[in-house]
């Protein structure tokens, strides 16, 4: 059993500290001065599988961490040299499967760090035996927070009733507040670091409003997925974020492209080539970070020796490290900074009906029925037979069909809860099996052309060559396997029963 509470009143820290000290015997350890920091993932997993990581750090450099499940009494802590950057970099197998299940390949950061005094009281009974301990933590102020008192009560097994009784009386002195959530998440909201993140943000639409003002909104909540990744990248903490900034770019495209006539052709033309430009910059990254993700599992059982192993791996890493940087001079460039803001003042201007188009007053869920119908009926009537042939066709028709649930996801609030989700599940099948086939074609390509450009004399191609020439033939025969069950899932698509979703949920207002 814990109690946590809340100061009401942090000046009041002396009154309550007196007050401890006046219930029974107790005494009073010296002040220690200590910093905490709270991690988590940039979008929060541990919090949303109630978990709290937290590390204290004393005045000898020493780390203390905590993972606890939120509100337990207690948790499992170990000692550290420095802060975790993943949960995979754990020694201690149990604690490294509690992390890395919610957290996957995300890396740890600190959402939260706070200077606090800890003024520790133990509570005794006439007898000398322990029967709590206290702990008032007094995070010190900042500019820009207020202070924050937070106590916790830890009784000894058996002696809850008592401390109850003695909490009871403190009560009465209207000094505390019973915590309702972990102390981890009041400490966040107290010092307004609480930044709730969503990789697919909601926005508010409504059927009838105009398309140009529902645009806008879409437009600046995506845009803010954007900007609020580009550090992420910058700094390589991991590769979800310019996963999600490549999906909220693409997500823009798309509603851009489809929703057209909602915008002013000058706006249109101008933006267009800027998105297109920060596609292609983006996306070399993006598959040599897939690459490098898939290439242990394409090497394994392939009977390379270790070295060969290391140098293909090497390869691929140094690759990756100039696309990083080369996105990162991009992000940091005249034209990027002048396409940010471009776009923020056309969704000024948008909200404010200007650079609209001939369909910018028009009612939104008219517009965005006929886009919907327009690329349902493109995926329909795609040359399945050539598709299947050749690769380049069948990437236009995952395209397609990405275009398509974009369309579902971002404009799902105008219709049927249910039959949207039936809808974009239907589609997330078929893209998957399309993806998977795609992603070996692009690798396959990638690992021809990262050995073209070695000299042929170069000591490292005589070592990758043969190792490469193997993997061709076995991800050749991997794409033609694929192959089989994207018919399957495409077949499974156009089918009769998933068409009918189609039919209702595309139905005319």
């Amino acid at each position: 059993m814990r109690c946590h509470y809340r100061l009401d009143d942090p000046a009041q820290a002396c009154t309550l500290l007196a007050a401890l000290a006046g219930v029974g015997h107790a005494r009073q350890e010296p002040v220690r001065r200590l910093k905490r920091q709270l991690l988590d993932t940039f979008d929060a997993r541990l919090q949303a599988a109630d978990l709290v990581l937290d590390a204290t750090h004393g005045k000898s450099g020493d780390v203390t961490l905590t993972l606890r499940t939120a509100g337990a009494a207690r948790g499992e802590t170990w000692q550290a040299a420095e802060l975790p950057r993943h949960g995979a970099a754990l020694t201690r197998p149990r604690l490294r499967a509690r992390l890395e299940g919610p957290c996957e390949d995300r890396a740890l950061l600190v959402r939260c760090a706070a200077p606090f005094d800890l003024h520790r009281v133990h509570w005794f009974d006439a007898l000398d035996k322990r029967i709590a301990t206290l702990d008032l933590e007094i995070f010190r102020a900042r500019r820009d927070a207020p202070a924050i008192a937070l106590l916790s009560v830890r009784p000894v097994r058996g002696f809850e009733r008592v401390c109850a009784r003695l909490l009871r009386a403190l009560g009465q002195r209207d000094l505390l507040s019973e915590l309702k959530v972990d102390p981890a998440i009041a400490l966040l909201d107290a010092r307004g670091d609480v930044r709730p993140y969503h990789a697919k943000p909601p926005v508010a639409l409504t059927r009838d409003m105009p398309a140009a003002s529902a645009l806008a909104a879409l437009f600046d909540a995506y845009a803010g997925v954007m900007w609020a990744n580009e550090q992420g990248i910058i700094d390589n903490l991991d590769s979800e974020f310019l996963h999600d900034y490549r999906v909220a770019l693409r997500s823009i495209r798309s509603w851009h492209g489809d929703l057209r006539k909602v915008l002013s052709k000058p706006a249109r033309a101008r933006d267009r080539v800027a998105l297109a430009a920060l596609n292609l910059v983006t996306g070399r990254l993006r598959d040599l970070d897939v690459l490098s993700a898939q290439l242990p599992g394409y090497l394994h059982d392939s009977g390379a020796d270790p070295a060969q192993t290391a140098a293909l791996s090497s390869l691929v890493t140094t690759a990756r490290d100039r696309a990083r940087k080369s996105l990162t001079k991009y992000f940091r460039s005249h034209r990027y900074r002048a396409f940010r803001r471009d776009w923020e003042a056309l969704v000024i201007d948008l909200e404010h009906g200007r650079q609209t188009g001939k369909r910018g007053d028009a009612r939104l869920k008219v517009v965005v029925l006929e886009a919907l119908h327009r690329r349902h009926a493109r995926v329909l009537n795609f040359d399945w037979a050539r598709a299947r042939a050749e690769p380049a066709l069948l990437h236009e028709l995952r395209k397609e069909c990405k275009k398509l649930r974009y369309l579902l996801e971002g404009f799902q609030r105008l219709f049927d809860t249910a039959l949207c989700r039936r809808a974009i599940a239907a589609l997330k099948r078929v893209q998957t099996a399309m993806g998977d086939t795609w992603d070996l074609h692009v690798h396959h390509a990638l690992l021809r052309e990262l050995t073209a450009e070695l000299p042929a004399v170069d000591a490292l191609a005589r070592t990758v060559l043969p190792i490469v020439i193997d993997l061709e033939i076995r991800l050749t025969a991997l794409e033609h396997a694929h192959g089989e069950l994207v018919t399957l899932a495409f077949e499974q698509f156009r089918a009769p029963a998933t068409q009918r979703i189609y039919t209702r949920l595309l139905e005319r207002p």
